[in-house]
């Protein structure tokens, strides 16, 4: 992969929320959620400022200990599976103004893990339930019941 490509949430149909060392990420098109946590969080975090492969490395170096070229194919390689999930896209904008790398350089240098995107489908049904046209009476999250006619 080249290492200067930036990425991009899919617009839309793709939510998230961030916590302190995980990222939930949820497609409304599938209903399936998905999370990293610890530098697959914080390369999420990164990718939301604009920077590219190469600069999330850069990034990480300085808060994981591991070399750059491994931070990178690491970063890379959840970029990949991201794109392969239809999570994110490659961009070729350049960020209107970056913010400051959410990244605290001053924590003592941690372990590194490289990351891994957990998928979960346990909730896909309810996720995928529409609130205005599939329920019944009581309401959502009550599932209108199949008419036998």
């Amino acid at each position: 992969m080249d290492r200067s490509v930036r990425f991009r949430p899919a617009t839309a149909r793709v939510i998230h929320e961030m916590f302190d060392d995980e990222v939930v990420i949820v497609d409304l098109d599938t209903g399936r959620y998905f999370c990293v946590q610890e530098a697959g969080a914080d390369i999420w975090r990164l990718m939301l400022t604009g920077q590219s492969v190469a600069e999330m490395a850069a990034s990480l170096a300085a808060r994981y200990d591991a070399s750059e070229d491994a931070l990178a194919d690491a970063t890379a390689r959840l970029c990949d599976e991201l794109v392969r999930e239809r999570l994110v896209a490659a961009t070729t904008d350049t960020p209107a103004a970056r913010d400051a790398a959410p990244l605290n350089a001053a924590d003592p240098r941690r372990p590194f893990t490289p990351p891994a995107l957990q998928v979960y489908t346990d909730m896909q049904d309810l996720l995928l339930l529409d609130p205005i046209h599939e329920v019944d009476a009581t309401g959502w999250p009550v599932a209108k019941a199949d008419d036998p006619a």
